[in-house]
């Protein structure tokens, strides 16, 4: 499994939910490349219809059909061409924290929860998930997602021990302050804590082979929207090191 790496944010708001904190990543697995949702060895049953927006893009950055393929409680991703960077938007819709003893989290917006519960806390919750399939130059140029984590080395040829630099955008400009963990959003085994320096920039040791997982995730406050407070933002980069 997955060698997790995690980027945490600086919250405006509160702690993020049990959703909000969840990874949606892209995996190879027998040949398939499936859109993956929770943490490390949990992966948990979701909606297909939240996974929107593929692209695929080939060596040289040009762009190649992919197709989504649904499934009962996931979906994989279909491409019909050379892809070596593919991408999805996993839309998680709005979640909201209520008193509801029995199911505190609840998959709704804020209005029309507060029919049922109270509602204590509530967000908009976007996740952004790109993997590279093979090593290319493309793989250290931004691709356009809303939040975004881009290599500044090609990730394929990166080594055990070595350090990949990397930068995380947020609407295609740096984010300061991005603080780096091993682990995923629900566990950490980092030592030391790194920091996005001002132009959104960071540097992290690889120290394993095998399959490589970056996450990153920012919690902003909303001001015009009446079924959310909050907006959550994540974005994933996945890779393997050989």
């Amino acid at each position: 499994m997955f060698k997790r790496v995690l980027f945490t944010a600086l919250c405006l708001l509160s702690a993020a939910t049990l959703a909000v904190a969840h990874d949606a990543w892209i995996e190879k697995r027998d040949g398939e490349l499936v859109v993956l949702y929770g943490h490390r060895e949990r992966h948990d049953p979701y909606d297909p219809q939240k996974i929107k927006d593929p692209k695929a893009y080939d060596p040289k950055g040009v762009a190649v059909p992919v197709d989504i393929v649904k499934h009962k409680e996931n979906a994989t991703l279909a491409l019909k061409g050379n892809a070596a960077i593919v991408s999805v938007f996993f839309d998680n819709g709005y979640w909201v924290k209520t008193t509801d003893t029995t199911n505190v989290w609840k998959n709704l917006p804020k209005r029309e929860a507060q029919k049922q519960f109270t509602v204590l806390d509530s967000s908009k919750v976007q996740k952004y998930a790109k993997t590279i399939l093979a090593s290319c130059e493309a793989s250290t140029k931004p691709i356009g997602l809303p939040f975004e984590i881009v290599p500044e080395k090609d990730p394929l040829t990166v080594k055990p021990g070595d350090i990949l630099p990397l930068k995380v955008l947020l609407d295609g400009k740096p984010l300061e302050g991005v603080v780096i963990k091993t682990g995923d959003s629900s566990h950490s085994e980092s030592k030391q804590e790194i920091k996005t320096d001002k132009d959104g920039k960071a540097s992290v040791p690889i120290s394993k082979p095998g399959p490589q997982s970056i996450n990153v995730f920012q919690k902003l406050s909303l001001k015009n929207d009446p079924d959310a407070d909050g907006l959550s933002n994540s974005a994933s980069l996945t890779f393997e090191i050989k």
